[in-house]
Formats: C-alpha cells, structure tokens, sequence
C-alpha cells in the first residue's frame, strides 16, 4: 500500500479514507500528547489519547477544518507546556463566563434554552 498521502501531497495529519481504491473522505489523525493524557477526558470518562475527526468528502473544506484543527491542537499543546499559561488560559475562562453571568443581556439562571450562551 502506497503511503497514506503520496499521490495526494496531504498535509500533516490529514489522512484519506479510501474505499474501492477511490478516495470517498478525509480524516485528521493526531496523537495527544503524553502531558495532555488525563486532562482531556470523554463524556464517558474515558482519556483521549487521539484525536480523531472526519473532515467532509470536499478537499477545500477538508484541508480548511485541519488547518483549524491543528491551530487549536498546538494551541492546547502549547498551553499544557507552561503552567502560567494553563493558570491563565484557565482563569480567562473563568472570567469569561462570570462576565456573561452577570451581564444584562445573559439570565443569571441557566435553562436549556442558553446553554450555548453560557460554554
């Protein structure tokens, strides 16, 4: 089997999903760090060891939700590096979310219709 981007000149991490020998999607595969392991947990408890999301069959937007994937990733990689930066990453969302708490256009009582508002 040839290699996974060979013939299509893919970027880092973005993986062609194949079927019939013709390429019908795209996948962005990253492994999560080792000092990320135990931080990023699934709603199910589970620890995230690999990031793993399907990209749409159209290149342009495949190639545009990687780019955005991987900003974020190296993001959350970065942040995990330094603990001052994790304090203040953390602390900014904090004071995001008291600041839609308090604000006039934001009811201080969440319900389900402002859930979207208030994460």
């Amino acid at each position: 089997m040839p290699a996974k981007s060979a013939d299509l000149n893919l970027p880092k991490y973005v993986t062609p999903i194949r079927k019939n020998g013709r390429v019908v999607g795209y996948q962005y595969r990253r492994r999560v760090p080792k000092q990320l392991h135990g931080s990023l947990v699934l709603r199910s408890g589970k620890d995230v060891e690999l990031w793993d999301y399907y990209l749409g069959a159209n290149l342009a937007n495949a190639l545009a939700r990687a780019k955005a994937y991987t900003a974020e990733h190296n993001r959350l990689i970065e942040i995990a590096k330094d603990p001052d930066a994790t304090y203040n990453f953390l602390e900014g969302r904090v004071q995001t979310v008291i600041a839609q708490l308090t604000s006039d256009e934001t009811p201080a009582t969440p319900d389900w219709r402002n859930t979207e508002t208030l994460m």
